[in-house]
């Protein structure tokens, strides 16, 4: 897993002892995101991903205590390797899942939001049409709602997983918006344990109304929120996609339970 410093802008790359770390989701915009090249070498930092890149870095820095280290999947995984692309997609639920906090930038809310205004304008953010934000909404523990100017809108947590050691007002809890805008319960927001009693096809119709650049990356999307692997196939076509996926569901359901002895 390859990591930003805070402070310095720097990668590590950890295969074990991965340090606490805070974890970045956001609108991609084609042709202006950070590449690994980029970071590493400091080229394109005018451009609108590469700020985008510092804002986390800085609001990891200057809000959140004991934390050096984040990621963000513009740049801490080599887009042009086929090789890491797999990995990441395979393992993101989990790394969603282990952060500290994620940190959801809503590049297309302008400020804090008043109560009368916030499903409105939290509903019209491009942040809830896109396929891949579903498992950053799902996967982690605590996350964070941050309007253009990385003010804060409010929060989805789990009991007991608002940081003490913030510096900053988490803000309200979103989550009954939150299920209104997804249609996900609001057991399922608090904790994704809670979908054990769902069906393949309660979870399926979350991504109605979504997208993705890619169209077998809808289907991609899902691995960990079904909690299977599986190797990618760009050119397969969705519903080729959608079938492995759904064979490997089926398969996984299928495995007998493990009990300690």
């Amino acid at each position: 897993m390859r990591l930003l410093n805070v402070q310095t802008l720097n990668f590590t790359e950890f295969s074990s002892d991965v340090p606490k770390y805070v974890i970045a989701s956001h609108r991609w915009t084609a042709g202006s995101e950070a590449k690994t090249k980029d970071v590493e070498k400091r080229r394109n930092t005018h451009s609108s991903g590469y700020k985008k890149v510092e804002g986390f870095a800085k609001y990891a820095r200057d809000c959140i205590a004991d934390v050096e280290w984040f990621w963000i999947d513009t740049c801490c995984v080599n887009q042009e390797s086929s090789q890491e692309v797999n990995e990441a997609v395979n393992s993101m639920f989990s790394w969603y899942a282990n952060a500290e906090m994620c940190l959801v930038y809503l590049a297309d809310v302008d400020k804090p939001l008043h109560e009368d205004e916030c499903l409105p304008r939290l509903q019209a953010s491009e942040w809830f049409t896109r396929g891949w934000t579903l498992q950053e909404l799902l996967a982690p523990h605590m996350v964070t709602f941050l309007s253009k100017r990385w003010e804060v809108i409010g929060n989805k947590s789990s009991a007991g997983s608002i940081r003490r050691t913030s510096r900053i007002n988490q803000g309200p809890s979103l989550i009954p918006l939150l299920a209104t805008i997804t249609s996900i319960p609001e057991k399922v927001l608090y904790n994704y344990e809670q979908s054990k009693t769902l069906t393949t096809e309660d979870k399926l119709a979350w991504i109605v109304g979504r997208n993705t650049a890619k169209c077998e990356d809808m289907y991609y999307s899902l691995l960990g929120k079904f909690g299977v692997r599986m190797r990618l196939d760009y050119g397969q076509g969705a519903e080729s996609a959608r079938q492995r996926l759904l064979k490997k569901i089926d398969k996984a359901s299928q495995q007998p339970t493990s009990h300690p002895q």
